[in-house]
Parts: C-alpha cells; sequence; structure tokens
C-alpha cells in the first residue's frame, strides 16, 4: 500500500487470496519499519520491529497468530532491555 505522499507505506503478499509470507512496513522516508511474517492469513515466526535509523528494537515470535516464544526490546543502540516469554499468547 501507499501514502497519501506516494511512498510505499506496506508490501504484503497473498497466496490465492488470502494473506501469506510476510508483511513489510516502511518509514515514511523509506526504511524499514517491521517485518513479520504470515502463513495462511495468520502472523506465524519471527517478526523483528525497527526504528528509522534501522536498529532492531524488537524481536519477537508468534504461532498461530497468537505471541509465542521469546519477546526482546532493545535500546537505541542496540542492546537488551528487557525480555519476556510468551505461550500460547499469553505472558509466561
Amino acid at each position: 500500500s501507499y501514502a497519501m505522499d506516494g511512498s510505499v507505506e506496506s508490501l504484503m503478499f497473498f497466496n490465492q487470496g488470502i494473506l501469506d509470507h510476510f508483511i513489510k512496513t516502511f518509514f515514511p522516508r523509506g526504511s524499514l519499519r517491521s517485518i513479520v511474517p504470515i502463513k495462511e492469513g495468520v502472523y506465524h515466526g519471527k517478526a523483528e520491529v525497527y526504528d528509522e535509523s534501522g536498529q532492531l528494537r524488537e524481536r519477537l515470535q508468534f504461532a498461530n497468530g497468537k505471541k509465542d516464544g521469546l519477546h526482546e526490546k532493545f535500546d537505541p543502540k542496540g542492546h537488551k532491555i528487557a525480555a519476556y516469554t510468551y505461550r500460547n499468547g499469553l505472558l509466561d
């Protein structure tokens, strides 16, 4: 999809009309904001979220549309500042 200024806002892939593979979102200046894996229409796999400078800020896991596994947060310099574990969408 595109923003009002014509820049790419997100990139999505479909397989036979169902969202599949991954969703990528972008900041207005074009740098990657996030990449989220999709399997048959639901979040599934390792997702990553970045800041505008390209620094990784979050890494998390999904299984069948729910948070499942390690969820890490990073400061602007890339140092891990928090880690949580989820099981079937609930904080463990």
